[in-house]
Formats: structure tokens, sequence, C-alpha cells
């Protein structure tokens, strides 16, 4: 350590300067590096704003490379995913149907990849969310009927297998990596688990959702 140039607080003789282990100690009492601390609002503000560009309410597919680049930022920066999965199922909060689809398909996708661990335990603590949605009902639109309330309907299944299943995330890789144009190429996803809790948990969460058969294939979202 080095002698500083300042008298300690009784005026007496000089006081050491702290040492390097010392001032990192007090550097994490103080809420750790300011760069990093930087460096993690970026990350957060980043995935917030890929969540926003997959979760818009355009009537149109989500193109696979934006949710590929959200699961990139998650993957890259997981003191964020928290946050991130608190704000996707913030979005289905959102009155707009294509808003709350985009958002459930978005979560099944991203809870699908091997590496989103993490992910899919931070959405389980919303999964009373997700059963909502798998029940979802709204007015008719004039267009499409009562379409988009099935595709929600649809995807929020999808979307709680996703979170519970680790079958589903082999699965459902190998099938985006396919003639995948946007969120809509159909398929619950379901029928490939090979049991255990987790296949246990997910079919507990269907039976509270609704049960029944599902309804396969959801097209897209933009109908």
């Amino acid at each position: 350590s080095i002698e500083s140039k300042e008298p300690d607080e009784q005026g007496r003789g000089w006081t050491l300067d702290p040492a390097p282990s010392a001032r990192g100690s007090q550097r994490d009492r103080d809420g750790g590096d300011p760069l990093a601390r930087v460096g993690e609002m970026f990350a957060k503000f980043s995935s917030r704003s890929k969540i926003d560009a997959v979760t818009s309410s355009k009537d149109e597919p989500t193109p696979v490379y934006a949710l590929q680049e959200l699961c990139e930022n998650l993957i890259a920066n997981p003191s964020t995913t928290e946050s991130a999965a608190s704000y996707l199922i913030a979005r289905l909060q959102n009155k707009s149907v294509i808003v709350k689809q985009k958002a459930l398909r978005a979560i099944k996708y991203v809870a699908s990849k091997p590496d989103c661990s993490s992910f899919r335990m931070a959405v389980q603590q919303h999964a009373g969310v997700l059963r909502e949605h798998a029940s979802f009902s709204c007015a008719a639109d004039p267009m499409k009927g009562s379409r988009p309330a099935e595709q929600v309907r649809q995807a929020a299944k999808e979307a709680i297998h996703a979170i519970y299943s680790t079958d589903s995330s082999s699965s459902a890789s190998r099938g985006n990596g396919h003639a995948m144009q946007g969120f809509g190429s159909g398929g619950s996803g379901a029928s490939t688990s090979q049991g255990g809790d987790e296949s246990a948990r997910a079919s507990s969460m269907f039976s509270k959702a609704g049960g029944g058969r599902e309804r396969s294939g959801s097209g897209g979202v933009s109908g």
C-alpha cells in the first residue's frame, strides 16, 4: 500500500491508501463496476428494442432473423434474461390481438432454444398469464371472424409447452431451421415429449388451460 498525503481524522500522521483488494470490496459495496452497470443497462435497452421489433402491431409475420437476434442477445447477456421475460409478459397486456400472438410466439421461439434454459425458468414465474391466454376470447374480427382469438389460444398453449418441455427445445430448433417464413409454421410441438417430470408439468398446464383437442396449424399472424 502507498502512504497518502492527507492526515487522518485526528490529524495525526499519515493514513494508508487501501490495498487493491480493499478498493475492490468497496466498489462491490457501492454497486459494482460503473462500466459494467452501463454495459448491463445498454444490454437491457437492446433486448427491449428487439422485443418491441418482434411484437409490433403490424399485421405481418415477424422475420425469423429478428427472433434469432433476440435469442443471441439474451444468450450473450444472461443478466438481462429476467427483465426480457418480464417485458415479453408485459406485452401480453396490449389490447392488440396481433401483439399478443407475436409475444406468445416469441416466448415459444426463445424457450425452444437449448441455450435459453434461464429464460424458460424466468417465464415459468408468469405461467398464470400464459394460462389465461390459453382460454383467451375477444369480439370477432369483421374480416377474420374468431380466427385471431383461436390463434392466441393456440400460441399460448405452444408457449406453455415450450417453457416446460425440454424435448421441445431440440424438436422446435430443428423445425425452425427449415422453410419458415414467419411465425406461423404450424404444429403445436407437443407430440414429441418423452415423459418425465417436465412433460408431466406441461401436460398439467394444458389441462388447466382448458384441455381438449388442440387445433393444429395456427397459420401466420397476418392470417
